[in-house]
């Protein structure tokens, strides 16, 4: 039997519906649009469907062919083109080479290369519906016994290694490469002018923050430019030319560094520091202590004989501008700041530098040197004939000349001359100072002329000693040596006791009276048996 259905239609016992001959069927043509795209879209991602390696097909034959059985040639083209272009991931499309330094293993069942599937049957099982079905669905194929995994894990290891740094060669494979390229290409390129200056500032900026000497000097042979070194030179002198003293200090400290070091030459030094005074005129314009804040890096250079004073202010560059005369009175002042105006004037007469070879026709020599704080130059004084060993005779003609026979008898040219001698000739540092005594000998006439017959004299001279050997930190046993050789160069018993009798009634003289306490004793004791 049949029970009339819906629309005219007849259902019978087993559930069918039997449609009726005029049954309309209404279709809404909002619904139909797209339709086409929608299954372009939908062919495409089937053709992109991959159920095995290649997954061309699910019949036998695309699973014959391995891994690489349903890959167009041009994913294989594709693949070829991200392992070259150093991708990260491109060893998980099937490269065909592995990247150099990874160790190509046979694979233990179907890997990346296929090449054992190729060896199999080509009639081998396709994959069940149910693996099929969930590939289709977006879940990852689960993998079974002699499937891919082995290899994967091997692709996914080079994956790790290239997305944390990329896999590391060895020196000979490099050094292979390069000879490859090119058999006469250098071992170490050389850096050219650019490269160094943007390196140098890096480092520079580095060295002012750690100031760690031995790393910076690391950084400089590092670049393998020693061609570019007076770059280095150049650079660092500009980047602290308008910063703070103590940063230019450091700069000229690693540049002696480098040249005590035999990284810098003297032409490296001399090339560089030429560099920077050819642009200084320009720079003087918008920094007026230009002139000094070079003086302040270039002074320790020529203090430690490293930089020659007269090879810098006579060069062209400043010659033609008539500055090298100011260059060179701001580094014998900074010379007078390090180490005092002895050794800047002996700095000076070893340049055998004259001012008139320095400065410009027609300018008044005394008035520029005084004005520079450098009349030292000029005019002789008793330091500076000490420091150039003048003999005894020359220094009383100095000492007749420039003072008066009053001037002779006052209390400060009794403690210029004892502090001016005596202080000449002592030497080291800290409490390891020390007098040569033997050199001072040699001025014992001149003590004895001034000071011999003037018991008020010799009195203001011993408190002079004490005050210079105050002035040093009171150097262990160094104030007994300096007792000693002024009594051995003038005969001044009753100055010593008169002073011991001043020290014990004065206060701040406590520490003095001790440390001669031993000089004191003896010299009292010389006196009862003489």
């Amino acid at each position: 039997a049949q029970l009339k259905g819906v629309s005219g239609g007849r259902v019978s016992e087993d559930g069918w519906t039997t449609a009726g001959r005029n049954a309309r069927v209404s279709t809404d043509p909002a619904q139909l649009k797209g339709v086409s795209a929608r299954l372009s879209e939908g062919a495409r991602r089937d053709s992109d469907l991959q159920l095995g390696p290649g997954g061309k097909s699910f019949g036998a034959g695309g699973w014959g062919r391995g891994s690489s059985g349903g890959t167009t040639s041009n994913a294989r083209s594709q693949s070829s083109a991200n392992l070259l272009s150093g991708s990260r991931y491109a060893s998980l499309s099937g490269a065909p080479e592995a990247p150099r330094g990874m160790e190509r293993r046979p694979p233990a069942s179907r890997s990346g290369s296929g090449g054992a599937m190729r060896r199999q049957d080509s009639r081998s099982t396709p994959p069940s519906p149910m693996r099929r079905s969930q590939s289709m669905a977006g879940t990852p194929l689960t993998p079974t016994k002699g499937s891919f995994r082995p290899g994967r894990d091997e692709a996914l290891l080079l994956a790790r290694q290239l997305s944390s740094g990329g896999l590391q060669r060895t020196s000979t494979e490099k050094r292979r490469d390069r000879e490859a390229v090119s058999p006469t290409q250098p071992a170490a390129d050389v850096l050219n002018e650019s490269e160094v200056q943007k390196k140098v500032g890096l480092l520079v900026a580095e060295f002012l923050s750690a100031q760690d000497f031995r790393e910076a000097k690391q950084c400089v042979v590092d670049l393998q430019s020693p061609g570019q070194h007076h770059t280095v030179v150049l650079e660092a002198v500009n980047y602290v030319l308008e910063r703070k003293a103590e940063e230019r200090a450091l700069v000229s400290r690693l540049l002696l560094n480098l040249a005590q070091e035999k990284v810098l030459t003297p032409d490296h030094l001399h090339d560089g520091l030429q560099g920077v005074l050819e642009i200084a005129p320009d720079y003087e314009i918008d920094i007026p202590h230009v002139w000094q804040y070079l003086a302040s890096v270039i002074g320790p250079l020529v203090l430690e004989g490293v930089c020659g004073l007269d090879r810098l202010v006579t060069a062209e560059c400043l010659s033609s501008i008539h500055k090298g005369g100011v260059l060179a009175a701001e580094i014998l002042a900074e010379l007078v700041r390090l180490k005092g105006e002895r050794k800047a004037y002996e700095i000076w007469l070893e340049s055998r530098l004259s001012w008139s070879g320095l400065l410009p026709d027609g300018e008044d020599v005394q008035e520029f040197a005084k004005r520079k704080n450098v009349a030292f130059t000029c005019i002789p004084t008793l330091p500076s004939l000490l420091a150039v060993n003048a003999s005894n005779g020359d220094i009383m003609k100095f000492i007749e000349e420039k003072y008066s026979v009053e001037e002779r008898t006052t209390s400060s040219f009794a403690r210029a001359l004892v502090r001016d001698i005596i202080g000449n000739y002592v030497e080291g540092s800290g409490n390891n100072m020390m007098l040569r005594r033997k050199d001072l000998s040699q001025r014992e006439d001149v003590f004895a002329k001034y000071l011999e017959d003037a018991s008020a004299l010799q009195l203001e001279a011993i408190l002079e000693l004490e005050s210079l050997w105050m002035g040093l930190d009171k150097p262990r046993d160094l104030l007994l040596e300096f007792f000693r050789a002024f009594n051995e160069a003038v005969d001044c018993e009753e100055a010593f006791f008169e002073w011991e009798k001043f020290a014990d009634a004065e206060r701040g003289h406590g520490v003095a009276l001790h440390s001669a306490r031993k000089f004191l004793d003896w010299l009292r004791q010389s006196s009862a048996e003489a």
